[in-house]
């Protein structure tokens, strides 16, 4: 790995050089973000170990004539120089993220380690080594956000980072001005046939740029650390109006999201803690949802926190469960007490036999682990029959219901009598 001042260097010599030949020049932006959590729950000389480690993994997919370059604490760039196409690019990226499926071995444990990776191709509209620079971060930054494994530069890239960067400031003053909301999108329990649940879910309409996704505003909210007054807002929120409902005579669980990047940060417990004594709501209508939760392995601390979850008396679900190849070894690892099938099986199991029987096995992985199953995304009578069918537990989809706002919930929970 060569030094950041050192690879600039290089990478002007490549653009000089590039001007030679017909070849393909192209830049790789890696990212590791996980590494910054390793620093916080197991100290900097662990997390220089997963560097080394990740460092010769890198190197591992280079060519000789490839140049790799440490340009931050767990960002590399990468020289790919003299390509002939940029489907060698493309290769590289997709050779990198494969060498990284391995997990790293941490302190007896296992640690898996993603990259985000942006890729940025020497065009005539690139003058210098910088703006190769910067569009492959950019890239990269994009690649993270639309949760792609890589990306290459495209022009609209830019005005939606320029855009992100204004969302990062006018978050703060949403968040203190309670001028985000919650929608809830209401759970069916087929053994019953009754409302036994609300699946709450962000939103938030800026002033100028009209509807922003909850994807966008989570992810906002980590690159410019808001995300613990955020989880903090969400949690109090989703409480406060579950409590409404309870001094109304309507009984209601409520599923809060939570983003599984608030860990290892032990705070969130402590903030569902003070929520829930605040709002007197029972601890076992509260369900903790983590979408990356079965990313997560025991060399990190997020394994205590979801323990002290527990404790609180709370459900923890892991939601879109089958999309990771890891996610069914990893199960038995994580205190968990519902798995939610992802939309994107769900929608099509009726298509054929095969599909049917996928999530006829998801459902009975999810039983013999004595789990509760949740299938999101049931948009049609034909698919919620066929799910009862293979037994599973609550779905959620606009079969049941339009995703409503708090005020819009409590009538349908009249009508279902929850009472």
């Amino acid at each position: 790995m060569v030094s950041y001042a050192d690879l600039l260097v290089r990478l002007r010599e490549a653009i000089h050089d590039h001007a030679k030949d017909r070849s393909v020049l192209a830049l790789m932006m890696i990212s590791l973000d996980s590494v910054a959590q390793v620093d916080g729950a197991l100290g900097y000389e662990t997390g220089d170990r997963v560097l080394t480690l990740a460092a010769k993994r890198i190197q591992s997919v280079l060519r000789a004539s490839d140049v790799p370059g440490s340009i931050g604490r767990g960002q590399y760039a990468c020289i790919l120089s003299r390509l002939s196409s940029d489907s060698l690019a493309r290769l590289a990226a997709e050779k990198l993220l494969r060498a990284f499926e391995e997990p790293f071995d941490v302190m007896g444990g296992q640690l898996r380690v993603t990259p985000q990776v942006g890729l940025a191709l020497l065009t005539e509209q690139v003058e210098d080594a910088s703006e190769l620079l910067r569009r492959a971060n950019v890239a990269m930054l994009e690649a993270k956000r639309r949760e792609e494994k890589y990306r290459f530069f495209e022009w609209g890239d830019q005005e939606l980072i320029v855009l992100q960067f204004h969302l990062q400031t006018d978050l703060a003053q949403a968040i203190e001005k309670a001028e985000l909301s919650l929608i809830y999108q209401p759970q069916l329990d087929l053994s019953s046939n009754t409302i036994t649940g609300a699946d709450a879910q962000l939103r938030w309409t800026h002033q100028t740029e009209g509807p922003v996704s909850a994807i966008e505003i989570l992810y906002v909210a980590e690159r410019s650390g808001l995300m613990p007054r955020l989880t903090d807002w969400i949690l109090s929120t989703a409480l406060r109006q579950c409590a409404d409902c309870r001094r109304q005579n309507l009984d209601i669980g409520v599923s809060i999201n939570v983003s599984a990047l608030t860990f290892p940060d032990a705070e969130i417990a402590d903030m569902l803690d003070r929520a829930l004594s605040l709002w007197e709501v029972p601890a076992d209508r509260v369900v903790v949802v983590l979408n990356e939760a079965i990313s997560m392995t025991h060399a990190l601390n997020a394994i205590a926190v979801l323990e002290r979850l527990k404790e609180l008396g709370v459900s923890l679900a892991a939601d879109g469960f089958g999309m990771e190849q890891s996610s069914m070894m990893r199960l038995r690892e994580l205190p968990l007490d519902e798995i939610r099938i992802s939309e994107a099986f769900v929608t099509d199991m009726l298509l054929g036999e095969s599909n049917k029987t996928i999530v006829r096995s998801m459902i009975d992985i999810g039983h013999t682990l004595d789990m509760r199953v949740v299938a999101n995304g049931v948009n049609d009578a034909q698919t919620r029959d066929a799910l009862k069918l293979l037994g599973c537990d609550v779905i959620q989809g606009t079969a049941v219901s339009q995703p409503l706002t708090f005020p819009g919930l409590v009538p349908l929970l009249r009508r279902a009598g929850n009472t």
